[in-house]
């Protein structure tokens, strides 16, 4: 019986942060709005995965919730549609650096920029696909803004990260005084 309450308890928590999770898309597009810088999003909705894969060191769980809020992100929220999904659901690829740095946390430095890494070289033909052939954007003007997509990805990439390591340990404290 334990083990099904234990299930029980995790499903909930994920249920409510993905429901978080989704919640921080209409705060991404407020900041959105008061940044003009079309590829400059924080793109907070990724935080809730991140922290549940720290609370239950599952893969499983974080990918869900990724791939949850990206669907409905690219149905109710997004202009770019399957591409925008293609594009979110990309946080897997962090998602699973993440879940591989709580199995081994000493390597937390080579995991962080790995992942990294690996996001922006996928991330960067995905862009080119929606903004040159999606949105028209020219393609000698994408070239040009390619740095600025990567630096502003790593950033918020890292800010992520330990905007996660700090919430979790938050919940962990706040879950230790109950």
């Amino acid at each position: 019986m334990r083990n099904t309450n234990n299930k029980t308890n995790i499903l909930v928590i994920n249920a409510f942060l993905s429901m978080f999770s989704l919640l921080s898309v209409a705060f991404d597009k407020m900041l959105s709005a008061m940044i003009p810088i079309p590829f400059f999003r924080l793109e907070f909705s990724d935080i809730p995965a991140y922290v549940s894969i720290m609370m239950f060191g599952d893969f499983k769980s974080g990918m869900l919730i990724i791939i949850i809020v990206s669907f409905l992100r690219a149905v109710f929220f997004s202009i770019a549609g399957w591409v925008g999904f293609i594009m979110r659901a990309l946080s897997v690829i962090l998602i699973f650096f993440l879940f591989l740095h709580c199995k081994c946390k000493e390597r937390f430095s080579f995991f962080l920029i790995l992942g990294t890494l690996l996001y922006v070289i996928a991330k960067v033909p995905f862009s080119m696909l929606l903004w040159v052939h999606v949105n028209r954007i020219p393609i000698l003007f994408f070239r040009k803004i390619i740095p600025c997509i990567v630096i502003s990805n790593i950033l918020r990439i890292i800010l992520n990260y330990f905007l996660s390591i700090y919430v979790y340990k938050l919940i962990m404290k706040a879950k230790n005084t109950h």
